[in-house]
């Protein structure tokens, strides 16, 4: 079995997408594909956790529309505008903020614990 991983600079665009379904299509041995972060997503990525922890919501909420635009930037130079594609990523960005809004909850919650404010 072989193991195929792309991810960074490779996928940043969709020129890359395509030559890795290129790539891809030359193997007739079954194998597992491995996609990391598209592009400089990780660093996105990192941003963003920072602003989660610094409490810095409009921070948070433009870091996470870069992610979120570069990635329908890169679906719609893919797919045509009605593909079901768009709806996937749609609902993961949608419980991407569900799940950053709880986890925030979370940590504010948790330092206001820790460190109660007194008037």
């Amino acid at each position: 079995m072989i193991i195929y991983k792309f991810g960074g600079a490779s996928v940043g665009n969709a020129e890359g997408v395509k030559n890795l379904v290129e790539i891809l299509s030359r193997f007739q041995e079954a194998g597992i594909v491995v996609l990391s972060a598209f592009g400089k997503t990780t660093n996105h990525l990192e941003r963003l956790t920072a602003c989660l922890f610094s409490q810095d919501l409009p921070g948070f909420s433009f870091s996470l529309g870069q992610i979120r635009d570069y990635h329908f930037h890169l679906l719609e130079d893919l797919f045509p505008g009605d593909h079901p594609v768009y709806d996937v990523a749609e609902s993961i960005f949608a419980e991407l903020e569900e799940i950053f809004q709880v986890y925030r909850y979370i940590l504010h919650r948790s330092l206001s614990f820790m460190f109660p404010i007194s008037v």
